[in-house]
C-alpha cells in the first residue's frame, strides 16, 4: 500500500511540474513582439498585442484542462454531459452579452459606413475577451460534450483523456 501512495505522489508531482512548465511557457509568449502585434486593427478598433491575448487565452486553457480531464475521468457520463451543456450555455450567454454590449457601445455611435464592420468588431471583442474566456469555455464545452457521447463498442477507440492518462502513466 505505501508503494502505491508513493507512485501516486510521484505521478502527481511530475504532472504538476509539467503543468507548471506549460503555464510558464505559455506566459512567456506575451514577450514575443513582431509586426503582427496589431494586425487586426481597423475601423472596428484595435486589439492589444496578439501575443498577450494568446498568452492569456492559453493560460485559461491550461487552467481548465486539469478540471476537464478530471471531470471526464471521474464523473458519470450524464454529469459530464450536463457540465458540457452548462459550459456551452454559459459561453453562448457571454457571447450574447458581448453582442448586446457592442451594439449599444459601438454600433450605434459609429458612422453608417462603418456599421458594416460590426462582425469584425464582435470577433475582436470576443477573441480579446480574457477576463471571461468565452472562446475557451465554448471549446471546453464542445470537448466535454464529445467525451460524454456513448462509447463505441470497439476496443480500438479511446477518448482523448484516456490516451492522455495512458501516456502519463507511462
Amino acid at each position: 500500500m505505501p508503494q502505491t501512495r508513493y507512485r501516486t505522489l510521484i505521478r502527481f508531482v511530475l504532472l504538476a511540474t509539467a503543468w507548471t512548465c506549460a503555464v510558464l511557457l505559455v506566459l512567456s509568449i506575451r514577450n514575443m513582439t513582431g509586426e503582427w502585434d496589431h494586425a487586426v486593427c481597423g475601423v472596428w478598433g484595435c486589439s492589444p498585442p496578439l501575443a498577450a491575448v494568446a498568452s492569456c487565452q492559453g493560460v485559461w486553457a491550461l487552467v481548465l484542462l486539469p478540471i476537464l480531464l478530471w471531470s471526464d475521468r471521474t464523473l458519470s457520463r450524464r454529469v459530464v454531459r450536463i457540465t458540457a451543456n452548462t459550459l456551452l450555455v454559459v459561453s453562448l450567454t457571454g457571447l450574447f452579452a458581448i453582442v448586446v454590449y457592442e451594439y449599444f457601445h459601438w454600433f450605434r455611435f459609429v458612422k453608417p459606413e462603418f456599421q458594416k464592420h460590426f462582425g469584425h468588431r464582435l470577433m475582436l471583442s470576443t477573441f480579446t475577451q480574457v477576463d471571461f474566456p468565452v472562446v475557451i469555455l465554448f471549446l471546453s464545452g464542445i470537448w466535454l460534450r464529445w467525451c460524454s457521447m456513448p462509447k463505441i463498442a470497439s476496443s480500438e477507440t479511446e477518448t482523448a483523456s484516456d490516451e492522455i492518462a495512458r501516456v502519463a502513466q507511462g
